[in-house]
């Protein structure tokens, strides 16, 4: 994403962007509530096309890939991820695999071994046959993520994967992540949560008013200074006996 500027209705959301997702890293988003970060992944995904700059994926223009295409260098998480109907969660998971020509009841052996991967990753192993609409928020967020895994995908996008999780599946998905990152592939996610974001990103990317406004090494972006400027808020960070900053909000500024 190279100079990438959009507006909606007069009004700029996203400001001179210039982003390079890398293989091998887990790069998060932060910034506050209408910092331009959803539009940012969605201009990124060519959902959006920029009123200006270039958005490219493997070295084409994204808006040039087919939707098939797309599907198997990207998997992405948005925000909102309702269901039309119930389903069992196994089917839901396997429509990671629909780009590769998979369908319920229909599966590869590596579409298979995907799908039990993505469900073993998730801890989903036990709600395999349950249907949708008997699962909690957080459960269903895992779901989702689980679908995303199984495509097997170079790239994810994930736009607050972790809000709707207790903890403990904070941390693993979190871990997930990392793992992925650490196995070759690019990961970008938003994440609200600055220690959760600092203790597993290897890098981190802010956005104020629309424009990226540092992108560094959490232990280099993390500070008092910037959290102030970019979210207002006043809080202390420290480091955790792992070496990643902490982050103790105060209260705002």
């Amino acid at each position: 994403m190279t100079d990438v500027d959009y507006s909606r209705r007069g009004t700029p959301l996203v400001k001179d962007a210039c982003l390079t997702l890398r293989p091998g890293e887990l790069t998060v988003l932060v910034g506050p509530n209408g910092a331009g970060k959803s539009t940012l992944l969605r201009l990124a995904l060519g959902l959006l096309a920029p009123d200006r700059g270039t958005v490219t994926m493997h070295g084409r223009p994204v808006g040039t890939l087919r939707p098939a295409e797309r599907a198997r260098l990207v998997a992405y998480l948005p925000q909102t991820r309702d269901l039309a109907w119930a389903q069992p969660v196994r089917d839901v998971v396997a429509l990671g695999r629909f780009a590769y020509g998979a369908a319920p009841g229909l599966l590869s052996q590596a579409d298979a071994a995907a799908l039990a991967e993505a469900l073993a990753q998730c801890d989903l192993d036990h709600l395999a046959d349950r249907p949708t609409d008997t699962l909690s928020g957080g459960e269903l967020g895992r779901v989702h993520l689980a679908r995303a895994l199984a495509a097997r995908t170079p790239l994810i996008l994930a736009d607050e994967p972790v809000t709707a999780l207790d903890p403990r599946y904070q941390h693993a998905a979190m871990r997930i992540f990392r793992a992925a990152a650490d196995a070759g592939r690019g990961v970008l996610a938003v994440v609200h949560d600055l220690s959760l974001a600092a203790r597993y990103a290897n890098r981190i990317v802010w956005m104020k008013g629309g424009a990226i406004v540092a992108d560094g090494a959490p232990a280099e972006t993390v500070d008092a200074g910037r959290l102030r400027a970019v979210f207002g808020i006043e809080a202390e960070v420290t480091a955790s006996r792992g070496g990643w900053p902490l982050v103790e909000v105060l209260g705002p500024v």
